[in-house]
């Protein structure tokens, strides 16, 4: 469950910026009633009674898919990343999906690192986490291991670029935020960095009420062997798997420290005030921090995600908008060198966060 439930709370400090039309740009969707969007967003129960876009955790090993299985969906895959391949998996009336790992990335061996991987796995798999994408097994062979895990419908990568009524609105943005933050507190409580965060490992389920889930949690962490550094990666390799602008510089070099989250979740804060990736393929590596630095530039079309307006600030003077309290906090995650960065403790209960999504 959120360590930071929303509550009613949650609407006092935020104007109601209208359309012509009347209806509210940011906040709720229109003719839904107010009390109802509150409890959606708060992790409410469903028409049955059930929660919401929870993960069913009791899932037995005789009711997963057998090896042969898996094994044929290896023939079509949904697409690559920096640790392999994903596939869609589905059997029987459930849904899941199969990451078949890149052995240059997290090589294997069926003698000398067998049990260590079993082991590293069967610590991922206990982590049970509403914000945690949840694993349920591990298959090897002599071609191919990876994970099964389960089936998220969307991600933050292909929601943030949504128009009509998929658009991610301010407060929902703020939930999902809030989310990330609950999932990294649980990794980093666990003493494991998540070292891999990007808006294309920030799964999401559901369309009004969303429920955040991060995947890849834990690799770098517990996985023996696997390939920490990514020095030999240029910068169109980055680009291609969704990291460039999410990797500070000590992860590049292969450290993997509990600040380098810290660095990443300061990326997505950039990705949900601007509507795009951290850095777009023309830009300077460098663009988007300058930007963040001059608080002149803080208007700049970069900075601005365009299909929403931003809630302001009631009780203040000059009503501003929570996005500037966003890109200050971006700026203090994206400072280059880790012993400037806040600790993710000061990052979870920053004041603007707190204001929306009170403790």
């Amino acid at each position: 469950m959120s360590l930071n439930p929303i509550n009613k709370s949650v609407f006092d400090g935020l104007d109601e910026p209208k359309s012509e039309s009347g209806c509210t740009y940011c906040c709720w969707t229109c003719n839904e009633d107010k009390d109802e969007t509150i409890r959606l967003l708060s992790g409410g129960e469903d028409f049955f009674g059930r929660r919401r876009g929870l993960t069913r955790y009791d899932v037995k090993d005789e009711e997963l898919p057998p090896k042969d299985v898996v094994s044929d969906t290896l023939k079509k895959s949904l697409g690559a990343g920096y640790f392999g391949t994903i596939h869609d998996l589905p059997y029987d009336e459930d849904h899941y999906i199969f990451k078949s790992w890149d052995l240059n990335v997290i090589p294997f061996d069926h003698e000398s690192n067998k049990d260590e991987i079993k082991q590293s796995v069967d610590k991922l798999k206990s982590f049970h986490f509403d914000h945690l994408v949840e694993i349920f097994a591990y298959y090897r062979d002599f071609e191919f291991h990876g994970v099964l895990e389960e089936y998220c419908s969307s991600s933050l990568y292909k929601r943030i670029k949504s128009r009509d009524d998929q658009i991610l609105t301010c407060l929902q943005r703020f939930s999902i935020l809030n989310e990330i933050l609950d999932g990294l507190h649980y990794l980093h409580s666990n003493k494991i960095v998540h070292n891999n965060l990007t808006s294309r490992n920030v799964l999401l389920n559901g369309s009004s009420y969303i429920t955040t889930k991060l995947s890849h949690g834990g690799y770098y962490s517990l996985l023996p062997y696997v390939n920490k550094g990514m020095k030999d990666c240029d910068e169109d390799t980055l680009a291609k798997q969704g990291k460039l602008g999410y990797i500070s510089t000590q992860a590049f070099d292969g450290k993997v420290i509990s600040s380098n989250d810290v660095y990443s979740f300061g990326a997505i804060l950039i990705v949900m005030i601007s509507g795009d990736e951290p850095y777009l393929p023309d830009d300077d590596p460098q663009y988007t921090r300058d930007l963040l630095s001059d608080h002149q530039q803080w208007n700049n079309w970069r900075l601005k995600d365009s299909k929403i307006k931003w809630a302001k600030r009631k009780f203040t003077v000059t009503k501003r908008t929570f996005r500037r309290d966003l890109l200050s906090l971006a700026n203090y995650c994206l400072h280059d060198d880790d012993l400037e960065r806040p600790s993710l403790d000061w990052v979870y209960t920053y004041i603007p966060i707190k204001n929306i999504l009170e403790q």
